[in-house]
């Protein structure tokens, strides 16, 4: 059992060295979903068996093909995103320390049962289940945390909303103000040409 363990959690590492270092984007993305992979296979090892089904068919069989297919889809300029992050630079540094905090929190607030193998199953009640079990310590020991998660995420949405909105010049664009404040006596004629004869 502890060798499987080290096997998953060798390439569990070696995917997240490869997101961090890849220089192609696509190629960072795939690393991340062969993390996701033995990060599954280690929850499963534990007992948290929910957890780890849920991870491969949430994020590896949704998000992180999203994120490959918004990568390849998207060309965007490195320049333009340099120049977009670099007059909020102070703000990304600001929220990384956040996340950084919040993450050593989670760490230093985890109960010490929850260290070893099969420790999840400390966490399962004698007439649950391991979906009931991880509902009740998601929803009342952790909900802080799990509400501050779901901050990230959406300032996560926020700040790819931003970085991929671009202003083109020679685009026309509607503007919904000017449409409804026209007049029908600037924009329509009304011309009762005589019989015969057409209107130029």
């Amino acid at each position: 059992m502890l060798g499987l363990f080290s096997f998953f959690s060798f390439f569990l590492l070696l995917g997240a060295v490869g997101v961090v270092f890849s220089r192609h984007t696509v190629h960072a993305v795939l690393s991340l979903i062969f993390a996701f992979f033995n990060a599954a296979a280690l929850l499963i090892m534990i007992g948290a068996e929910f957890v780890g089904f849920m991870l491969i068919v949430v994020y590896v069989g949704a998000v992180a093909v999203l994120f490959l297919f918004v990568v390849m889809m998207l060309d965007v300029d490195r320049d333009a995103l340099r120049s977009a992050v670099a007059p909020h630079k102070k703000w990304v540094i600001f929220f990384a320390a956040v996340f950084v905090i919040e993450i050593l929190a989670l760490v230093a607030y985890s109960p010490p049962h929850l260290g070893g193998a099969g420790a999840m199953g400390a966490l399962v009640p004698a007439q649950g289940d391991n979906v009931r079990a991880l509902g009740m310590v998601l929803y009342t020991t952790y909900a802080p945390l799990f509400y501050a998660a779901g901050m990230i995420l959406l300032l996560a949405m926020i700040g790819a909303i931003v970085l991929t909105l671009r202003q083109r010049s020679g685009v026309r664009r509607q503007n919904i103000a000017q449409q409804n404040a026209r007049r029908a006596e600037d924009t329509v004629t009304l011309v009762n040409p005589p019989s015969g004869e057409g209107v130029i």
